[in-house]
């Protein structure tokens, strides 16, 4: 880790934040540095730029590398657990 730590939760509170994005999903990955790959599902008739909305959450939250990839998704795949798909998701990218 790189001595900066983030709670998944407060990140996808930024992204939904946003009047363009329904939902947000944030699976932090862990390798040298503390990074977190985020899902979106846009409000309908939107298309949020997530380049944008990544510079806009990283800038609000001080954390510059903090996202290492934005996803938009049409909706959430979920498990057998009535959990988030994140094989699933990770396919997508």
């Amino acid at each position: 880790m790189d001595g900066r730590d983030f709670h998944p939760r407060t990140v996808a509170d930024r992204f939904a934040g946003h009047p363009e994005v329904r939902q947000a999903l944030v699976f932090p990955t862990v390798d040298d540095h503390a990074h977190a790959d985020v899902y979106l599902v846009p409000a309908p008739g939107s298309r949020p730029d997530p380049s944008a909305l990544a510079r806009r959450v990283r800038a609000e939250l001080d954390l510059p590398d903090l996202i290492r990839s934005v996803t938009l998704i049409d909706e959430v795949p979920w498990n057998a657990h009535a959990k988030p798909d994140r094989s699933a998701l990770e396919r997508r990218q």
